[in-house]
């Protein structure tokens, strides 16, 4: 027995190391040494152990409490020397941090996590940052988890899992506990036979299994702002907080407060005063964060006196989080209604809750969804970032073929509408409503007047007015509005109680179809209707009380062609159905494959076809009967806002690439954490080793194997190519046959390594003044002529794939035509992918790690001393200039991960490396310089 207690110290040692360095639970590894510290206060060794590997876990959480850990152990345990003498050494970078933190700017680093579904709004890392949650569709599906990262790498993430059988899970409002126990979200569903809109919260384990439902008023807000429904639980799962319009009230969501509810029952408990929302537990459970209007305030979580934290200079973008330790905030903005959030700001708090400095603000690399994944226990923040989102307008023949593209794909694009003579196309581009011809060329921006945003147009019958739904600067609400089709002085057509949209003309032009979104009579509830009005404006009725039964959308509803039906695509049957505007049977008019794809659907000109959208392709189907065929395009994304022209020769369409929401982790953004790393980097991880001595050397510009062990160059006393080896010191020619005789000068000029170490490439300058392309093993087998052609006069190689397949070269030819090419490495075939300009070279040219793209520089003009940065994809298809500055900047290379490029730059005056990072052959953010 007193073995084993002499042993519990040591037992409880080892598991609060594994505990920090395995599992990577910081906090708890902290408790865990806490406890020996206090358990076992005579075992000096361990406890100064203890102290030391706590100042660690602080430091990585980027706490102070490093400091004092590290001092305490200084003071109290100078016979302990080994761990004295490395917490002095953090000590004295720490106390040069402490020095540094309030001027050193922050270069957090930022991860793109690979996930095999496409996310929507509201998903949600656990705590320990370990698995994601997300709801299969927005607004009926289930919950789903998946680890993140995966077994593959550490940004890639697993196989996905559901957890809940419930199908009516909305996507927003869904979160987890901090202890990552339990995880609460909004259980909706419309009943249209009690006409009463369901509207509970399920909280459930993380493990899955039968859910505790929490019913709660129902008068959250109705549709009016889904911010309305967002959630937190308490620390350990027991308590939910929610926002909700007081009992028996009608107001907006801006009047609404935020309670707190038993999850096992009990009744609900009033915290805040009116227009507060977004609420959020503090990890500790003592504190809820929350929203009023534009200020961030905490208060107390049993109730009381609530503290401002700070002015938020523009409105919240979702609920903030807590940092693990509850001492910090973070959240994110929308600056002004028409900027999009691209920062996180973060402030620190006092134990009342009022914020001990300015917020600290941090540029993202792109816009952000609508809220923050959570912070993890290892302090990395998850962001839900938007793919830079790129449309353009297309036109193809009506019987199909090579689509044309008709406006730059650097802007929004959307809702193409012919003019009546199809010689002109309308559309919204860059929030503007725009025109084209119909062949492409200069954008025709047409100015209506004090519209703050526009959506949705139609072109009239006869051509002299465009329709359209937006917002006008002091109209309060969504409306219907018409403009002349050369712009000017907007005319609404109808008064709007709360929100109509959607507006399109019947074929005759004689009346207009809406959707209408009001306050039911209860008014707790929003209420949507299939509504029309004649053109100018009176004879109002509602068609369809509620469009949601007919499981149909806007985008597939359409008018007859004799303007006396509206024609819908039905998901539940798959059939295209009419509903009379007055007196009349409903019809089946086509039958196509059901499902959950909301389609687009249209008129032929002569409406003896429907021309449609499908799982991304154009289809049309004769109403005489027959099979749908398919309107080929020869693009692989997906079209929509279908528009057939009037005088039936081609189809205007829309294509989007980009836009969906990814996961990325933000860490390293603490000026403790990041700094302290950075030198302890530098310090234990950089190695010099010495290969030889100046006196030794006798190449230039050496190329190292990839394993460090070798070296190949030209030999430049006898032309041919050699190897030094680094372990011998011994120079050994791969070839013979390099000569200087002015009558037979053939010689290596450059050289490249295959990526196994194996083989080089390298170009032959023969006696007759072409070149040639030769492969070599590094014992001198296996030579080869790879590839020879007269009219080249100059070759470089510069790289192989990461695969062996291909080597990237440029080329010369007797014109002086300068080529950029990718040589099969087996049977010497070249394929050219880019002509360049001017009789420049580039300084370097590499290979994405995966292979799919190429960096190289390249002098904006000719005989300039400055070059830019490019990036191709393997295949050729698409360039784009990564770096153009009025400087020399030139490649380095890509970082192995293939996230970032590295380049040098005298745009400061000297050379400087700098980073930039990247995403599917695109520049994410701006470059950073190296310090």
């Amino acid at each position: 027995m007193a073995f084993q207690e002499m042993q519990d110290h040591k037992v409880l040692f080892e598991k609060a190391k594994y505990t920090m360095e395995t599992k990577a639970d910081l906090q708890e590894a902290i408790t865990l040494f806490e406890s020996l510290i206090t358990s076992y206060p005579d075992e000096k060794e361990y406890v100064a152990k203890s102290l030391l590997y706590q100042g660690l876990c602080y430091e990585k959480l980027g706490n102070q409490e490093a400091v004092d850990k590290y001092q305490r152990l200084v003071k109290n345990y100078p016979g302990q020397k080994q761990e004295v003498a490395l917490a002095e050494e953090r000590l004295s970078i720490l106390i040069q941090v402490a020095d540094k933190v309030p001027i050193t700017p922050l270069e957090p680093k930022f991860t793109k996590i690979q996930i095999p579904v496409k996310l929507d709004i509201g998903a949600q890392l656990s705590p320990d940052g370990k698995t994601l949650t997300f709801s299969s569709t927005r607004y009926e599906g289930s919950i789903w988890t998946i680890p993140v990262p995966g077994k593959v790498g550490p940004d890639i993430a697993g196989k996905p899992v559901k957890l809940i059988g419930e199908d009516k899970v909305w996507v927003w409002g869904h979160v987890w506990s901090a202890d990552g126990k339990w995880i609460a979200y909004n259980y909706m569903k419309n009943d249209t036979e009690k006409d009463i809109f369901v509207d509970e919260v399920h909280v459930i384990t993380s493990t899955g299994g039968e859910p505790t439902k929490i019913a709660l008023p129902v008068n959250r807000g109705g549709s009016y702002h889904l911010h309305q429904y967002s959630l937190s639980l308490s620390p350990d799962g027991k308590v939910l907080a929610y926002a909700s319009m007081e009992e028996g009230k009608s107001d907006m969501p801006k009047k609404s407060y935020i309670y707190t509810v038993p999850v096992n029952g009990g009744v609900a408990k009033r915290l805040t005063d009116s227009g507060t929302w977004l609420p959020a537990f503090s990890p500790d459970g003592k504190k809820i964060a929350y929203v009023k209007e534009d200020e961030l305030w905490v208060i107390p979580s049993q109730g009381g006196v609530p503290v401002k934290v700070s002015d938020l200079g523009g409105k919240a973008q979702g609920p903030p989080i807590w940092s693990p330790d509850s001492d910090m905030i973070a959240f994110l903005l929308e600056p002004k209604p028409d900027e999009k959030c691209k920062e996180i700001w973060l402030v620190s708090l006092s134990e009342e809750g009022s914020a001990t400095a300015p917020p600290l603000k941090i540029e993202l690399l792109l816009e952000s969804s609508m809220n923050l994944a959570g912070w993890t226990g290892d302090n990395k923040v998850g962001l839900f970032l938007l793919n830079p989102e790129q449309q353009a307008i297309y036109t193809i023949p009506s019987s199909g073929g090579k689509a044309t593209q008709i406006t730059p794909g650097d802007g929004q694009a959307s809702f193409p509408r012919w003019k009546p003579d199809s010689k002109k196309i309308y559309f919204i581009y860059k929030d503007n409503l725009s025109s084209v011809s119909a062949e492409g060329g200069e954008i025709s921006t047409i100015p209506i007047t004090g519209m703050e945003s526009i959506m949705w147009i139609r072109v009239s019958p006869d051509g002299k007015k465009v329709l359209f739904h937006g917002n006008k600067k002091g109209v309060a609400g969504m409306h219907i509005w018409t403009v002349p089709i050369e712009g000017g002085e907007p005319t609404q057509i109808i008064q709007s109680p709360l929100f109509d949209a959607f507006p399109t003309w019947s074929p005759d032009g004689k009346t207009i179809s809406f959707l209408r979104q009001e306050k039911a009579a209860d008014g707790n509830r929003v209420k949507t209707s299939l509504c029309i009005i004649s053109a100018e404006g009176d004879d109002f009725r509602v068609l369809v009380p509620d469009p949601f039964k007919l499981k149909s959308g806007p985008h597939s509803m359409c008018w007859s062609p004799d303007s006396k039906s509206i024609v819908y695509y039905c998901k539940e049957d798959g059939k295209i159905k009419t509903i009379p505007i007055d007196n009349g049977e409903p019809e089946v008019l086509a039958e196509l494959q059901k499902g959950d794809q909301e389609i687009w659907i249209t008129f032929s000109p002569d409406g003896n076809k429907i021309l449609y959208t499908k799982n991304k392709k154009i289809w049309t189907i004769s109403l005489n009967g027959g099979e749908p065929v398919e309107i080929k395009t020869g693009l692989d994304t997906e079209p929509t806002g279908l528009a057939w022209s009037p005088d039936g020769e081609k189809i205007t369409f829309r294509t989007q690439n980009g836009g969906e929401i990814d996961l990325w982790l933000m860490e390293d953004f603490l000026p403790l954490d990041k700094l302290a790393q950075n030198k302890e980097d530098l310090k234990e991880n950089l190695t010099i080793r010495k290969i030889m001595d100046d006196a030794e050397a006798e190449f230039e510009a050496g190329s190292p194997s990839p394993d460090g062990k070798n070296f190949i160059f030209t030999d430049w006393d006898t032309g041919n190519l050699a190897i030094y080896e680094s372990t011998t010191g011994k120079k050994r020619l791969l070839t013979n046959e390099g000569s200087w005789e002015s009558d037979h000068v053939q010689y290596v000029e450059n050289s490249t390594w295959s990526p196994d170490g194996k083989q080089i490439v390298y170009d032959w300058q023969n006696e007759s003044g072409s070149i040639e392309l030769h492969l070599v093993g590094i014992d001198g087998s296996n030579s080869q002529i790879l590839y020879k052609i007269e009219e080249w006069i100059w070759v470089q190689t510069f790289d192989w794939s990461a695969d062996g397949k291909q080597i990237l070269a440029c080329f010369q030819r007797k014109d002086a035509t300068r080529q950029i090419g990718l040589v099969n490495a087996e049977n010497g075939s070249v394929r050219v992918l880019k002509t360049l300009t001017g009789k420049n070279w580039m300084n370097n040219m590499s290979f994405s790690p995966d292979g799919q793209y190429i960096v190289y520089d390249y002098p904006p003009e000719e005989y300039s001393q400055d070059r830019d940065i490019y990036v191709i994809s393997a295949d050729g298809g698409h360039e784009i200039s990564l770096i153009k500055h009025p400087a020399n900047d030139y490649v380095l290379g890509w970082v192995p991960d293939g996230k970032d490029i590295l380049f040098a730059s005298d745009r400061t005056g000297t050379f400087d490396a700098y980073v930039i990072q990247v995403a599917g052959g695109k520049p994410l953010g701006e470059p950073k310089l190296i310090k």
